[in-house]
């Protein structure tokens, strides 16, 4: 408790500190240093670390005003690149520059009708601030220091407030189960429970996902309901959802998202009792090890307006229909997309004080504009040497209006993921395989093989990875390859609710074998034991197709 109470105390305190040991740059000398890093966020996207830390890593030796973004982009990068000791290190001289580094003259010149709202201190916006606590108290966890991951968690709830009207105070999901965690380790078990039920609040705001969810367990349920087995719980990535929260809960969610002629109102409350009873014997926290999966591209920004004043919020990129599989130590697990959406907390923020003076300057802009328009118009009109100095004093007039800036400030962390997915699990001590693949709807493009060391010592052992990426070449490429494993989870990933007997959401070896089978059985036409080219294209195509045809079909309780 006096280490959380010592790390809150140094955030208020760095929150009060100036500096005026800013290293000041021209316009023209910050441009250069986006390019440069522009450069460093390829490589990272590229997974290509080793380069993207040395691009980035200069950039953030001097004390610019976009020190505090280059050290978070850096962050990034030791995280990803496994280097878990730079990465808590970064991390922690970032919040200090965040919450520490301030400077009167750039902020009063940003306000100005001649400075660039770029040529500030870059604090982020309030989920990239909050995305920088959940990442430090991962990192804290994974050390075994559970004071300061809540005090970090803390300082994120903060962020995630920090925004006009509050009208989406405090959802970012990851937070309050980091919380809940750190509250089971003390054993402060109220706390603890309070934390898992903000969890499911949060979660269920972000209405999309919810919506997919809720969907999926009415789906399980009238399957299992169907099948006679309502003593069988739902798959792992519903299971995750409904062991924090009632059935109370689960009820009223159900029914408040659930709408429509394919929706039996009548068996929601059945099915929020058989999630809950199936999954009480489940704990929501029972975990030594969390996977996290950097997922799709981040929120970015963009002017817009006469002079750039609007500054717009474009969302990230991720495709559910192209999603990547997780295998540990050869066994199937699927991430959890719904607690780390960052493109969801981008989305859900209220306006900047900024905004309002970007308007005003801008609206200033074009008065001065038209004034000097008009004053050269007149002067060009009147003739004479009094025209002709009415005219000259337009111009000058015409060049301090072009010498007024509006532009909004479009700095963001741009090496952040669209979401943060979460795979919890209870590993023994040693190395674990890790194997991520990437699919392009139901084709597995690319793949890496990774290794993770597992300790005893830690009450979290936390690693980040980066699906591999794919271009249109290599769709082209893996279309045609002959590995029958693959075939395999292509075919079991659409028929599903015929090849996981027993409902988990995962394949045993056994529920391979029967894949296998099948396949060989609807495809082996001329019965030699193995697929021809033609035979395995042909059973590819079918695989496509049948998924296609299965995206949007709902169940139907009767």
């Amino acid at each position: 408790m006096k280490r959380e109470l010592l790390c809150l105390i140094c955030v208020i305190l760095l929150a009060g500190c100036s500096t005026s040991k800013i290293v000041y740059k021209s316009q023209s000398e910050l441009n250069e240093m986006e390019k440069i890093a522009d450069s460093g966020r390829v490589h990272f996207r590229n997974a290509n670390y080793e380069k993207a830390e040395k691009v980035i890593q200069p950039l953030c030796l001097e004390r610019t005003v976009n020190q505090p973004l280059y050290q978070s982009e850096l962050s990034s990068i030791y995280l990803l690149a496994g280097k878990k000791e730079k990465a808590h290190k970064m991390l922690m001289l970032t919040h200090t520059s965040l919450e520490g580094l301030h400077d009167q003259n750039s902020e009063r010149r940003a306000a100005s009708v001649w400075g660039d709202e770029a040529e500030k201190v870059y604090k982020g916006e309030p989920y990239e601030r909050c995305s920088l606590y959940v990442l430090l108290a991962m990192s804290f966890l994974n050390q075994g220091d559970v004071d300061n991951a809540l005090a970090a968690i803390k300082t994120g709830l903060l962020a995630d407030s920090d925004s006009k009207e509050n009208k989406y105070k405090v959802d970012y999901a990851l937070l309050y189960l980091l919380a809940a965690k750190c509250y089971d380790i003390r054993k402060e078990f109220q706390a603890r429970d309070k934390m898992l039920d903000a969890t499911f609040n949060s979660f269920i705001q972000n209405k999309p996902l919810s919506k997919i969810f809720a969907n999926e367990l009415y789906r399980a349920y009238c399957q299992r309901k169907q099948s006679g087995n309502l003593t069988k719980p739902p798959a792992k990535l519903l299971r995750r959802l409904c062991i924090i929260a009632s059935s109370e809960k689960i009820e009223k969610w159900l029914k408040n998202t659930l709408r429509g002629d394919k929706v039996n109102k009548s068996e929601l409350h059945n099915a929020a009792v058989w999630a809950k009873e199936s999954t009480r014997q489940f704990k929501p926290l029972d975990f030594n090890t969390l996977i996290v999966i950097w997922c799709g591209s981040p929120p970015s920004m963009f002017r817009r307006g006469e002079y750039g004043e609007f500054r717009i919020v474009q969302e990230g990129v991720i495709s559910y229909l192209n999603p990547c599989s997780i295998f540990i130590n050869g066994q199937e697990y699927d991430p959890f997309y719904g607690f780390g959406d960052i493109n969801y907390q981008s989305r859900t923020r209220g306006a900047r004080s900024m905004d309002q003076i970007l308007k005003d300057k801008a609206s200033m802009k074009k008065s001065t504009h038209n004034t000097a328009d008009a004053m050269i118009a007149a002067g060009i009109g009147s003739g004479g040497i009094v025209g002709m100095s009415m005219a000259l004093s337009g111009l000058m007039v015409k060049g301090a209006a072009a010498s007024m800036s509006a532009k909004a400030d479009i700095r963001n962390w741009q090496n952040l993921p669209h979401s943060f997915a979460i795979i919890p699990l209870k590993l023994p001590k040693g190395e674990h395989a890790i194997d991520i693949w990437q699919w392009y709807r139901a084709i597995p493009v690319s793949s890496i093989s990774l290794k993770i060391s597992v300790q005893d010592d830690s009450v979290c052992n936390v690693f980040h990875f980066q699906p591999p990426g794919f271009t249109t070449d290599t769709i082209y490429q893996k279309f045609a390859y002959n590995s029958l494993s693959r075939i395999i989870n292509e075919f079991s990933s659409v028929t599903i609710n015929t090849v996981d007997v027993n409902g988990d959401g995962e394949l045993s070896s056994m529920e391979r074998s029967n894949a296998k089978n099948k396949i060989m059985q609807f495809y082996d036409k001329d019965k030699n034991g193995k697929l021809s080219a033609y035979e395995l294209l042909k059973c590819k195509e079918a695989i496509h197709e049948d998924f296609i045809k299965k995206m949007g079909q709902e169940e139907k309780c009767e």
